[in-house]
C-alpha cells in the first residue's frame, strides 16, 4: 500500500476521515507531529522530506520563497470549486497556487460575560493603564501576542519595520506593571483560568473559545473593531514528495463536502468549505462564532510573511 507521510503541529484530522480515505483509496496515511506550528515550519525548511505538512498559513509565502513547496495542479483537484472564494482569492496564497485551506477562524477576546456583562472588551481595555481592573491574559504565541499589540498601536500585523516591532514588544513588557495582568498564557491555560477565575478575560482564537463556550454558558466571545486579525492551517506540499499524485487524491478528499462538514464538527472550528455548510448541524452552522454574517474573516488582517524580520520578532519575544 502506497504511504503518504504528513506533518502536523497538532491533531486536526479526524481519524475516522483518514480510516476512510484509507480504505476508500488504498493509500495509507501516517502523521508526524510537533510541538508547535513554528517547530515545524523550522523542520520543513531544513528537511522537507516528506509529502505534505498542514502549516498556519503565515508560514506559505516563506516555505514558497524558500522553494519548499510543489506548486498543486487544479486539474487534479476539482473539488476546489466547493470552496469559499473568499479564503481561496485572498492571502496568504491568493489562488491557491501552493496551499489548499483547511481551517479558517479569526483572533478576539473571550470573557466571563458574567463577571463583565454586557461590556465586551477590548484592545483599549487590555493596553490601556487603568483601564480593566478584571484579571487578563494574552496568548503565549509570539507572531499573535506582537501582532495584537501592533494593531493597537495602528500597525499592520504583518509589519516588517524594526521601531514598530520593538514599539510593540515595549507595550507587552509594560503590562508587566499592569497587577491585572496575568501574564502569556498557553491555549489550555487561557482556558482553565478563565474557567477557575483566575482571569476574567483573555486572548483566544475563535475556535477555542467556541469550545469552551459551549461546554461553559458563562463565556462570551467577542472579534476586535480595529485590531481583527485571521489564522489559517492550510496544506501544503513538499517539493521533495515523490508521490504528486497520491498527494492531489488526499487534498481533493479533503475537499469533499461531506468531509469538510465533519472535520469542522470534529474541530469546532470554521471551514473554508462552502459546499460542507448544508451538512453542518444547526448547532454548529448557527455558531456566530464560527459562522458569522460576513464570515470570520470580515474586516480582519490576514497573517503573511514578514520576511527576513521573522528573526526579530523571535529574538525579542525571547526577551520579554
Amino acid at each position: 500500500m502506497q504511504e503518504l507521510k504528513i506533518l502536523a503541529s497538532s491533531r486536526l484530522i479526524p481519524p475516522a476521515v483518514v480510516q476512510r480515505f484509507e480504505a476508500k483509496h488504498g493509500i495509507r496515511i501516517r502523521f508526524e507531529y510537533f510541538e508547535s506550528a513554528e517547530a515545524l515550519a523550522s523542520y520543513l525548511e531544513s528537511r522537507p522530506s516528506e509529502d505534505l505538512a498542514l502549516v498556519r498559513g503565515h508560514y506559505i509565502d516563506d516555505l514558497k520563497d524558500k522553494g519548499q513547496l510543489a506548486k498543486l495542479d487544479h486539474n487534479l483537484l476539482p473539488n476546489l470549486k466547493n470552496m469559499d472564494p473568499t479564503y481561496i482569492d485572498s492571502l496568504p496564497d491568493p489562488g491557491c497556487h501552493y496551499s489548499v485551506p483547511y481551517l479558517v477562524g479569526n483572533i478576539g477576546l473571550i470573557y466571563r460575560n458574567d463577571v463583565l456583562g454586557r461590556t465586551q472588551p477590548n484592545l483599549n481595555q487590555l493596553f490601556e493603564p487603568n483601564t480593566v481592573t478584571v484579571p487578563f491574559s494574552i496568548m503565549n504565541q509570539y507572531r499573535d501576542a506582537i501582532g495584537i499589540a501592533l494593531k493597537y498601536l495602528g500597525y499592520s500585523y504583518n509589519s516588517t519595520t524594526i521601531p514598530q516591532i520593538e514599539d510593540a514588544v515595549d507595550l507587552l513588557k509594560s503590562l508587566g506593571d499592569r497587577p491585572s495582568f496575568i501574564g502569556f498564557l498557553s491555549n489550555d491555560a487561557t482556558l482553565r483560568f478563565l474557567k477557575e477565575g483566575i482571569t476574567y478575560v483573555a486572548m483566544s482564537y475563535n475556535n477555542e473559545a467556541a469550545k469552551v463556550i459551549e461546554e461553559d454558558p458563562r463565556m462570551a466571545f467577542s472579534t476586535v473593531e480595529g485590531g481583527r486579525v485571521a489564522w489559517s492551517y492550510a496544506h501544503i506540499i513538499s517539493y521533495k514528495s515523490e508521490h504528486l499524485p497520491e498527494v492531489h487524491v488526499w487534498l481533493n478528499y479533503l475537499m469533499e463536502p461531506e468531509v469538510a462538514a465533519e472535520v469542522s464538527v470534529w474541530n469546532l472550528a470554521t471551514s473554508p468549505n462552502l459546499a460542507a455548510r448544508e451538512f453542518l448541524p444547526e448547532s454548529v452552522k448557527n455558531n456566530p462564532v464560527l459562522y458569522p454574517e460576513g464570515g470570520v474573516w470580515e474586516g480582519a488582517e490576514i497573517p503573511g510573511s514578514v520576511g527576513d524580520a521573522g528573526k526579530t520578532y523571535v529574538e525579542y519575544w525571547h526577551r520579554l
